[in-house]
């Protein structure tokens, strides 16, 4: 068969394609800006008891968290 052996100019055709679109990796949206958090706790120490672990990883994202105690 003769079309068996020219398969690859397409194949060429496309890679020759791809290599002219840009990087997807340039149009990725900017990140987005920290989020403002603040967590209440009721008593003394609860904002830290009920949300310290997710108050701390939240932080360590580059997000700003605050813990109010409303005594």
């Amino acid at each position: 068969m003769s079309f068996s052996r020219w398969w690859y100019i397409p194949c060429l055709f496309l890679l020759s394609l791809a290599a002219t679109v840009p990087s997807l990796a340039a149009d990725a949206p900017a990140k987005p800006a920290p989020l403002r958090i603040i967590v209440f706790g009721a008593h003394p120490d609860d904002a830290e008891f009920k949300a310290g672990g997710i108050a701390a990883k939240w932080a360590q994202q580059g997000h700003q968290v605050k813990l109010v105690s409303v005594t």
